[in-house]
């Protein structure tokens, strides 16, 4: 992992706090990159002093419930906050750091039943960086989950210590069911984004929000919608969010892994990744509408994951909606079901967020769903939040959950 960091420029197009200038690339040796959740140590190499800490908490996981009468939320579970700055150290000092867990999905398979998402682990260096986990998704309405808190001790430089996102308030009236996506890890830049809220009026009528971004907070859900996952700003309607409006792809084949000098090259530049399009949205629609086996996928882009709704009167198909996952940094689509599920397996998922990005929440209302695919909420992914899970007249052993929470992450450099 002792490799020099390449081609980055120095000065930073975006800066990480408003009166310091840091040329990221002097840091030129990583010596901890690890995103598995547990307490571990490193050893200070020789006549190092100095070392540049990113730590990054756990994201809370959203909430769930399945009901077959009543109204029902479930909300999106807060993004971990998100630390950097230059700390004092002696050469063969034994540190101990800490990668938070990122809270577990919930999930239930028996009606009226479910409960609170689970709230992200602590990621920590030493003494010197503490950073908590984004709190948990609630069943109770209008409430939302708190992200994570940044506590600094005593460093050289403090870069950046932000908050991490808000998981949505789902909000229903009468019979209504409502789910929200979860909130965006803490940024260098700011407090992470919240997810939207998602207000339903009446079971006929779900509604559903898409994750948060590192850039932006998904669109809000009103009765009867669904939005998709913010990108490097919100999404329009169900699309998720993008093109880059205001700085290019740093890197147009950033799509896999992302390596410790890409995670610090994307600091140093603050290059924004998104679709050179907005993904379109799927919708099914019709009566009598039948669901060919597999997956429908709304946008697995580098911009946020497009929303899915389903709209089907006697669907007797096992096919599986799905919403669009969110790319780097990005926020997973929402995912709702109106009119009658007859029948068959068929299910329902909202996308997971990108890497810092929140879940989609899911919900699931109509008339009645006798089928036995499961309804899920997406994930988050390196502090992110997860999705809320809400269905309502359910009746069979369909599973409902929750997006989990995404782990944290804790990198450690030296020049």
């Amino acid at each position: 992992m002792n490799e020099g960091l390449k081609g980055f420029p120095v000065p930073l197009a975006r800066p990480l706090s408003s009166n310091t200038d840091v040329a990221l690339s002097k840091w030129t040796n990583c010596l901890v990159y690890d995103g598995t959740p547990g307490t571990k140590s490193f050893v200070v190499p020789p006549d190092v002093t100095e070392l540049l800490a990113v730590v990054i908490a756990a994201g809370g996981s959203g909430a769930v419930w399945k009901g077959s009468a009543g109204g029902f939320v479930a909300g999106g579970g807060g993004g971990g906050a998100f630390a950097m700055a230059a700390i004092p150290v002696q050469p063969g000092q034994l540190i101990a750091y800490t990668v938070g867990a990122g809270g577990a999905a919930v999930q239930t398979a028996t009606a009226n039943s479910g409960g609170n998402g689970v709230a992200g682990g602590s990621s920590s260096v030493g003494s010197a960086i503490t950073c908590t986990g984004g709190g948990a998704g609630s069943t109770t309405n209008s409430a939302s989950a708190a992200g994570g808190a940044a506590t600094l001790g005593a460093v050289n430089l403090a870069i950046a210590a932000y908050a991490g996102g808000a998981g949505g308030a789902p909000t229903m009236s009468s019979t209504g069911v409502a789910a929200t996506g979860g909130g965006a890890a803490g940024s260098p830049w700011a407090v992470g984004f919240a997810s939207g809220t998602a207000n339903s009026s009446g079971a006929a009528n779900p509604a559903a929000s898409g994750g948060a971004s590192w850039f932006a907070s998904s669109l809000n859900a009103t009765a009867g919608t669904v939005t998709g996952g913010a990108g490097d700003r919100a999404g329009v309607g169900q699309a998720g969010g993008g093109p880059a409006s205001v700085i290019g792809d740093m890197t147009p084949t950033f799509t896999s892994a992302i390596t410790y000098s890409l995670l610090l090259g994307f600091l140093a530049t603050g290059g924004a990744l998104a679709d050179s399009a907005v993904p379109a949205a799927v919708t099914i629609t019709g009566a009598a509408s039948t669901w060919a086996a597999g997956s429908v996928v709304a946008s697995a882009g580098r911009s946020g994951g497009s929303a899915a709704l389903a709209n089907p009167a006697g669907t007797t198909g096992d096919g599986i909606l799905s919403a669009g996952a969110g790319g780097h940094f990005a926020g997973g689509g929402g995912a709702v079901g109106m009119g009658s599920w007859s029948s068959g397996n068929a299910g329902l998922t909202a996308g997971n967020g990108g890497r810092l990005g929140g879940g989609g929440g899911v919900a699931l209302g109509g008339t009645t769903y006798q089928g036995t695919g499961a309804i899920t909420a997406g994930s988050g992914r390196w502090g992110g939040g997860g999705g809320g899970a809400a269905a309502n007249y359910i009746s069979g052993a369909a599973v409902v959950q929750s997006g989990a929470g995404g782990d944290g992450l804790v990198a450690v450099f030296y020049k």
